[in-house]
């Protein structure tokens, strides 16, 4: 707000009458029918500087109601937002009351009794469809595929447990790149697709056997999904005593080691490889680029990433022997962070075998992170039926 003071504006429409003009257009209505009141009383100058634009003023005047007008309907939009928020924001409250404190417990914490009663629970494929679950189940553990279900013979309980504790498909071993180009080697050099059965000199010959070959890559991707679904068994979930997690991306590296519910061994480390602008990895950059930038900031990420690599050798290699024993190593190493671990000559590509994605959204690694992941995959949820949580057909 501007103050109407009789001094203040004597001095500004007599020596700066531009400026006092300007004033004037950022006036709101009432403020102008002030000034007028207070030009009868002001010196001479102020009144004439008035009047003498008082077309324009009459202007100032009309858009100053219409925007006012403008803004009174633009205020009440935003307060009809507001409420439309202050809504959805109780919506999600009343939607986690009503999925309630859903029943767990750590895996590691489980009497011996509700052991052998869960041991005897079977996979449930989210494919069969003959059970229906409630919205607020879904929401909680089917949105986004990282959880195992499991129901008792009776279906009066449904037990929950993360995918990367059970789940095979999800080890190293399947998702190597390796074995995927070996895979399609051995289609287009097999006997099928040979020159007996097709000829190699005619185009549409060719596109026929293009086409085969894609339809049987098909077929055998859809039997590996049938098999990563079957024979899923919830018992080798309570034979889990040691779980190493290993997350390294961005620059950032993080090691944990836990005995049951205890972390017994924890290593990190940082290095600045990372260009904090475009955002992308320098030797990613040089990779894509084909050209090394010698800037001064390039060349201190490229050291950094020889003296990250040679720290993150080194500190699993320090801490093989107490990684070996892991029954369960989860890790989450993106692109070519994967070969920093897993790289044939790394120190623990002999226990490759003991991988498994951690099949979670991960956030930066330090052992916080490490420590948060930990705690979220080894939850089991166990819920009975009479909640409502899932009815038969």
């Amino acid at each position: 707000m501007i103050s109407f003071q009789n001094n203040n504006i004597l001095f500004l429409s007599s020596n700066y009458p531009a400026l006092f003009l300007r004033i004037l257009e950022y006036l709101a209505p009432k403020d102008l029918e002030t000034l007028s009141l207070i030009c009868k009383v002001l010196h001479n100058n102020t009144t004439n500087a008035v009047n003498a634009n008082l077309e324009q003023l009459k202007l100032i005047w009309q858009n100053n109601t219409e925007s006012s007008g403008s803004s009174e309907e633009e205020s009440e939009e935003e307060a009809k937002e507001a409420k439309e928020i202050e809504k959805k924001k109780k919506q999600k409250k009343n939607a986690s009351k009503l999925q309630g404190f859903w029943p767990k417990k750590n895996i590691f914490s489980v009497e011996a009794e509700s052991k052998n009663q869960i041991s005897n629970f079977k996979f449930y494929d989210l494919k069969e469809k003959s059970l229906k679950f409630t919205q607020n189940f879904e929401e909680k553990f089917l949105k986004e595929n990282q959880s195992l279900i499991f129901v008792d013979e009776k279906k009066t309980n449904v037990v929950v447990l993360n995918r990367c504790l059970l789940d095979k498909s999800l080890n190293y071993e399947n998702l190597e790149d390796k074995q995927e180009a070996e895979k399609y080697n051995e289609l287009f050099q097999s006997e099928d697709f040979g020159s007996k059965n097709f000829d190699f000199s005619n185009m549409t010959s060719l596109l026929e056997r293009q086409k085969k070959i894609l339809e049987n890559i098909k077929n055998k991707e859809k039997q590996q999904e049938d098999q990563k679904t079957i024979a899923i068994d919830i018992k080798p979930i309570f034979d889990l005593k040691r779980i190493t997690i290993i997350l390294c991306h961005g620059g950032y590296f993080a090691v944990g080691v836990f005995e049951k519910d205890k972390c017994i061994l924890h290593k990190s480390d940082h290095k600045y490889v990372v260009r904090k602008k475009a955002g992308k990895r320098q030797i990613t950059r040089d990779s894509n680029s084909g050209s090394h930038i010698q800037s001064m900031g390039s060349q201190i990420r490229r050291d950094q990433e020889k003296k990250h690599y040679e720290k993150i050798k080194k500190i699993l290699s320090d801490c093989y022997k107490t990684i070996e024993p892991s029954d369960l190593i989860l890790y989450h190493a993106p692109a070519m962070n994967r070969y920093l671990i897993l790289g044939e000559n790394e120190p623990l590509y002999p226990l490759r075998k003991k991988f498994r994605s951690v099949c979670l959204t991960t956030k930066r690694a330090n052992y916080t992170e490490i420590e948060r992941i930990f705690n979220h995959i080894s939850k089991i949820y166990i819920i009975p039926s009479d909640k409502a949580l899932l009815t038969v057909k």
